[in-house]
């Protein structure tokens, strides 16, 4: 999957301490280094630190770690200086800076880091995630946007101390996304004869399945593997600009798009999508996927605008490796 590449520095803080003891695992004649992250880079990514923006806006907030040893959650200190090293707010301006800094001792440490920053993040295993039911038009222009959260993690690593107080942060995304595109068709024969106006899009399970998962989860900081959710009953909604066309439109800040969680697997009538198109709506059924949902990935759902009908034409995978997939070409009664 496409990645953000977050560059974190350590600058020199605070005086010397000692102390003497036999675990190898304490803090011996350190020089405490405050960290600082000095830029992020995000490099062909079509999401924002949301859906469309290929960079972090200025008041964008991540949260940091850093836990001692080499894997788990042990405290890297006792936090008897008061200094906090678990979710801590580093946020974008002029610089990337912290009201309150980490302080790196010579203890080895693993670092972690999550996006958005969620002062209610208490516990690295279950970082709080919401997918929304309504995700407003899902035509992102990179701003804020509340009701869509493209959440991330980073990928610990391992050894950090004063000693190598600069580390890189891999952020990938924790949620999977589905674009919808429409076009017309080149079929002179049987030319759609509306405007192309789409004032709704529904995607959901059919009765009694979970392929599409929304509500609220928890992510696991170290891998990005989200549990809980509950099953989309009514589906997960955008209502789209219907002020203007979708028909041939391609800019990336026009397609409608929504979020969702990873699932393993989506079987032929696991799901199905309802589309408001010139106030006439056609439910059509969404082609199996042996992979699932997964995560990072843009599913982009073709439909094609003909006579009195829409037809799924295509399914393409990419990064949000292209894999375009062939989707099944469904009529409407109207359109046999």
């Amino acid at each position: 999957m496409k990645k953000f590449y977050v560059m974190a520095a350590f600058a020199a803080a605070f005086v010397g301490m000692t102390s003497c003891n036999n675990d190898d695992d304490v803090v011996n004649n350190s020089t405490p280094n405050q960290l600082q992250i000095s830029s992020v880079g995000l490099e062909n990514i079509t999401s924002r630190a949301g859906i469309t923006a290929d960079a972090f806006s200025n008041g964008e907030s991540l949260g940091l770690y850093i836990y001692r040893g080499t894997s788990g959650y042990t405290a890297y200190n006792d936090d008897a200086n008061g200094v906090s090293t678990e979710n801590v707010q580093y946020t974008q301006g002029a610089t990337w800076s912290a009201t309150q800094p980490i302080i790196l001792s010579s203890v080895e440490g693993v670092v972690y880091a999550n996006y958005p920053y969620n002062a209610a993040n208490t516990n690295p295993a279950e970082i709080a995630t919401t997918v929304l039911a309504n995700q407003g038009t899902g035509q992102s222009d990179g701003t804020k946007d509340d009701t869509q959260t493209d959440y991330m993690w980073a990928t610990p690593v391992t050894g950090i101390s004063n000693a190598l107080p600069t580390v890189n942060l891999t952020m990938n995304h924790a949620l999977a996304m589905v674009s919808f595109k429409f076009i017309q068709t080149i079929d002179n024969t049987v030319t759609y004869p509306g405007e192309g106006k789409v004032s709704k899009i529904v995607l959901k399970n059919k009765t009694g399945k979970s392929a599409i998962m929304i509500g609220n989860a928890a992510m696991n900081i170290a891998d990005g593997v989200i549990t809980g959710g509950e099953a989309a009953t009514a589906g997960i909604t955008l209502a789209p600009d219907a002020e203007n066309t979708l028909m041939d439109v391609t800019a990336a800040d026009k397609l409608p798009r929504l979020l969702l969680y990873p699932v393993a697997a989506v079987a032929a009538d696991d799901a199905e999508v309802t589309v408001t198109v010139d106030n006439k709506d056609y439910t059509l059924d969404i082609p199996a996927l042996a992979a699932g949902y997964a995560a990072g990935n843009n599913y982009q759902y073709t439909f094609t605008l003909k006579g009195t009908g829409l037809s799924l034409t295509s399914v393409e995978i990419t990064q949000w490796v292209d894999v375009p997939l062939t989707g099944g070409d469904i009529q409407t009664p109207d359109n046999n």
